[in-house]
């Protein structure tokens, strides 16, 4: 990248930007020598033209482009067209005090569309006003994140079916990491919700059941091991409903005292009320087997009772009972 009057120069400096001060030679062959070596793809586009420059080797790997193949093109020729004139839209808006223009599509030259974040800064190369750039390739990095939101929607939705939240406990008791459910389950926003186990404990949990919160609590410290517990939780309506909380630690530490915890809550109110409800009609069905079979009971001894009188009955009037005249 050379310029046999004028070297590259930020335009951040006090000079204007048609005023560069002339580069010397070592310091322009230092810069030259900095482009040519760099293993990421630079270029030097004009801000007027959108032409390039300047560009180096990695660069012309990358693109698949010869560099005379890329000095004959501008900006426009390497984006797809649909975005030419967000291209040039954003050229024309960012301040010279920005560096980084965000994620970009670029076009190869074998048509195969990529995905660049663009970090680039303003200076004055061959008496023009132009932005020297760094296109790094983030395709495989946005396709990942994608993949991952789309990860997070899906766990978010099953724990939302399934009422299940989660929380990281820090060694000194802090809550941290709450997940979006945790306010739901709790019916507070994310900066109501209780900072430590203590206050979680002390504000949420039903005054009967703390104390066995608190055993449970103290008992995975004691232990470091996996701990569960159901408890009553006070919703911010005043409600009340049943959790089953896990505790599991997460990191090996010296000291029990010392690991991180990650925690896990599920509302079991509806499943409690299914069990209760079938704990119910088990005790009305064996009430109604029981009543039945009483009855029964009493229907057989009558039934055995009307058996007998007819047997009766029927040998008192038999031939063979009757007296001689």
């Amino acid at each position: 990248m050379q310029d046999s009057n004028r070297g590259p120069t930020s335009s951040a400096g006090a000079a204007p930007a048609d005023a560069a001060p002339p580069a010397t030679p070592g310091g322009e062959l230092r810069y030259q020598q900095l482009f040519e070596s760099s293993p990421l793809p630079l270029w030097v586009y004009d801000l007027e033209t959108l032409r390039f420059l300047d560009v180096n080797e990695v660069a012309c790997a990358k693109y698949g482009y010869s560099r005379a193949e890329f000095l004959a093109m501008t900006l426009l020729d390497i984006r797809p067209l649909e975005d030419a004139q967000a291209v040039v839209d954003s050229v024309r808006d960012t301040p010279p005090s920005v560096f980084n223009s965000g994620i970009w599509r670029h076009r190869l030259k074998d048509g195969r569309i990529i995905l660049v974040e663009i970090t680039s800064h303003e200076m004055q190369f061959m008496g023009r006003l132009t932005r020297f750039v760094c296109p790094i390739e983030v395709t495989q990095r946005v396709r990942t994140e994608a993949v991952l939101r789309r990860r997070e929607a899906a766990l978010r939705r099953a724990q939302s079916v399934a009422r299940l939240a989660h929380l990281a406990i820090a060694p000194d008791g802090r809550l941290e990491d709450a997940s979006e459910n945790l306010t739901h389950l709790a019916g507070l926003a994310a900066d109501e919700l209780p900072a430590t186990v203590a206050e979680w404990t002390r504000r949420l949990v039903h005054p009967q059941d703390r104390p066995l919160l608190q055993e449970r609590t103290a008992e995975a410290l004691a232990t470091g091991e996996r701990v569960e517990v159901e408890y009553r939780l006070l919703r911010a309506d005043g409600s009340f409903i049943q959790v089953a909380q896990v505790f599991d630690p997460v990191e090996q530490a010296e000291r029990p005292q010392d690991r991180r915890w990650f925690s896990t809550l599920q509302d079991i109110t509806e499943q409690k009320l299914a069990e209760a409800r079938l704990v119910r009609q088990a005790e009305e069905l064996e009430e109604r087997v029981r009543q039945r079979t009483a009855e029964l009971l009493v229907s057989n001894r009558e039934l055995a009772q009307a058996t007998a009188q007819a047997q009766q009955a029927s040998r008192s009037c038999s031939p063979g009972t009757r007296n001689a005249p």
